[in-house]
Parts: C-alpha cells; structure tokens; sequence
C-alpha cells in the first residue's frame, strides 16, 4: 500500500550520480530540469554516490551507494552490513515517494559480478510493495551473459510503468529478455536540454584553416594489465596525431569528463590518461579542461572547439547537440550506434591509429552535423517521460 501522505507528489531518482562524472551529473540534471517543469513537485530524493554539491538544492537527502563501504580488502562481514544499510536506507526513502525514477546510465549491467542486478530487484521488489510506481528513463542495457543475469534483469524491466531504452542496441536486448510491450526504444536524456546548449553555444573564430581539436579518453577501458596493448595503441596514435596537428598551427584541448577521487583514494579520472598523453608530447604541454555539468561551461567549452575525438559518450552527444563534428572511438556499442546515427567515422580502440584520425576529421567535417537527426533524437528523447509525467500529474491532488 502506499503510505506517501503529501499533497504533491515525490520523487527518488536513482542512478550513478555525485563523482564527477559530467555525463551521468547531466542525466540527473535533465530528468530534474524536465520534471520541475513539468509538475510541482514536493520532495525530491537523489541516489548520490559522492558530492552531494552536484545535486539540485531542492532535493531532499542524498543516499551514500553501498560500494564506498564494500571495496578494496574489506572484509565479508563489513561488505554484508554494508550491503543490508545500503538496502534499508533505500527502503526507508522508498516508503517516502510516489515514483520510483531510474535516470539514465547502463543500470542494467553484470559488469565484474551480479550484485548490482540483484541490489536494483530488490530496490524494485520494495517500491512494489509499497504501492510505488518504478520508471526507467533513457536506460542502457549491457549485453548479459548469464541466464542468471538475464532472469534478474527480466523481472526488474517486467515490474517497471515504462523501460525507456536509449538506444537500439539496449532495446534489442531488452526484447530478447521480455517480449512485454513497456519496453520503448527512445534517446539519451540529455538530448532534452538541447535549447539551454544550442543557446550557450558561439562558435568563435580560430582563423583561416586553424582548428581546435577535443579529446577525451575514458581510463577504466585502458587501465588493467590486459589492455595494455590496447592502452599503448591509443597513446601511441594520439600522441603522433597531437604532434602532427599542433605543428600545423592547430590547437588541442584535453576534456576531462571525470575528475574523483574515491573515500579510499582510488583516482577515477580521466586526468590520468591525459598526464600520460602530456608527458608523451613534452615540450606541448597540452591543456587539460576540467570539464563540469554546468551548462554555461559547457557552451564555452564547445564554442571554441571544431571537432571532438575520443571514447566519452556524452562528449560526442554534446558535440552533437552544438553541431559540432565529431569522431568515435567505440569502448562500447552505445558510441558506435551513435556516430553511425550521425554517419560520423568510427573505429575501435585497437584499430586506431594517427592517420586514421586525422582523415577522419576531415570526413567529419566535411559530412557536418544534420540538424534533422538531432530535432528527432530530442523528441525521442522528451519520450522518456510521457508515462512517469502523466502519473506524477495524476497524483498531485
């Protein structure tokens, strides 16, 4: 039964928020934007897994995620507690609101092991017996192996209103899993903020045939023992591209999409990659841009820049959204699905290599950004929230 007693309806959004992370902080900053726009909401709940600075002031509480307790060499029984506090902090929340809200990110995912499946079912199982409604808006699917895996994920899209995925990959495998018809194919939340980019966006002038160049590289991809190769094959390639471009009068702009530093030290960054990259091309001394989810910086970020590079999703979708050219290198089917949409040169990170690159740009450049493609990933996009919008509206009594 639901117990929520509030005149206006509440909200938990869940996702992978709070670490510097610019694509997942923009997530969060879409579905609030869309809904706030939308319906009058009277509490707001976010699953923040570090800064909670990045969370809109009128949220309610943050919810500290169970793996800042249960990394590194902790012990099993600090991992198990960890685990049933995570699971009752989430459930005191889920007796507060009205809807369930899944904001974006590849929440459906057996990356390194279950747990995150099978912590989300029980999220789910909770909200259902409270009366409370669950969404997921602009979800990606990872390919999942096991029938194990398979079986978890099935019963959490089956006890959802709507699962939106973002992309036709997520949404094949969402079809293979359940064959229910709440499964919709739609786009990437942050395409819905494509008038407050569009706006913040003035490309500036870097002379007669000068261009500035973005790139972003993505450590995890790079970092164990067994990319190695793959690692010194992208630093290898970049580094010769870098040398080329900047003696020919261009400039280069190293975007970090994430900069975080984990409670027990550990460095998420992509800084890492790209101190590497700088020492590679000392005397360059390449500018690194601390990139964050603010719109504004974003816009003057991207107003000075000709074409972006590199393995960050949410950097080519920005790209995307400012009609900035842009070339992929595919860590995973969600960037190729996208410069294939865009029909924008794309290659996988063994592959690529510094000529490679550089006629890429050039056929990037030359085939442009089609307006028309964004203006019906938007619409997609708005898709997300048709259902989740319609409730929140109906329960606002």
């Amino acid at each position: 039964m639901q117990i929520s007693t509030t005149t206006k309806p509440s909200i938990y959004l869940y996702g992978y928020y709070g670490v510097s992370n610019v694509g997942d902080d923009l997530l969060m900053k879409s579905v609030l934007d869309f809904i706030n726009n939308k319906v009058e909401i009277e509490d707001y709940y976010v699953r923040c897994a570090g800064d909670g600075a990045v969370v809109s002031p009128n949220c309610s509480s943050a919810v500290i995620r169970c793996e800042d307790y249960t990394g590194g060499s902790v012990g099993m029984l600090k991992k198990t507690v960890a685990l049933f506090r995570f699971i009752f902090k989430n459930y005191a929340i889920l007796k507060k609101v009205n809807a369930f809200v899944l904001g974006g990110g590849t929440v459906i995912s057996n990356y390194r092991s279950n747990t995150s499946l099978i912590l989300l079912s029980i999220l789910v199982t909770l909200a259902r017996l409270h009366g409370v409604k669950v969404f997921g808006l602009g979800l990606g699917v990872a390919n999942l192996e096991s029938r194990f895996s398979r079986a978890v994920a099935r019963y959490i899209i089956n006890n959802m209103v709507t699962f939106c995925a973002r992309d036709v990959e997520s949404f094949s495998v969402c079809k293979q899993i359940t064959p229910k018809a709440n499964v919709l194919h739609t786009a990437d939340l942050v395409y819905t903020e494509r008038n407050l980019i569009a706006l913040s966006v003035k490309k500036h002038n870097n002379g007669p045939g000068f261009k500035t160049a973005g790139i972003t590289l993505v450590e995890p991809f790079l970092i164990s023992s067994k990319h190695q190769f793959v690692r010194t094959t992208v630093l290898t390639a970049f580094s010769n591209f870098i040398e080329q471009w900047v003696a020919s009068g261009n400039k280069v702009k190293l975007l970090c999409f994430q900069n975080h530093v984990l409670a027990g030290g550990q460095k998420l960054s992509d800084s890492n990659l790209f101190e590497e990259l700088n020492n590679i091309c000392t005397p360059l001394k390449l500018e690194i841009v601390d990139m964050n989810s603010d719109i504004d910086s974003i816009g003057r970020c991207y107003s000075e820049l000709d074409i972006v590079i590199g393995m960050r999703f949410h950097s080519l979708v920005l790209a995307s959204m400012s009609k900035t050219p842009f070339v992929g290198l595919s860590c995973d089917k969600k960037i190729s699905t996208l410069c294939d949409t865009y029909k924008m040169p794309c290659t996988t990170l063994e592959a690529v290599t510094d000529d490679w690159i550089e006629s890429s740009i050039k056929r990037a450049i030359e085939i442009g950004v089609t307006q028309s493609i964004t203006d019906k990933l938007i619409l997609k996009s708005i898709k997300n929230f048709d259902d989740v919008i319609t409730y929140l509206k109906a329960e606002d009594n």
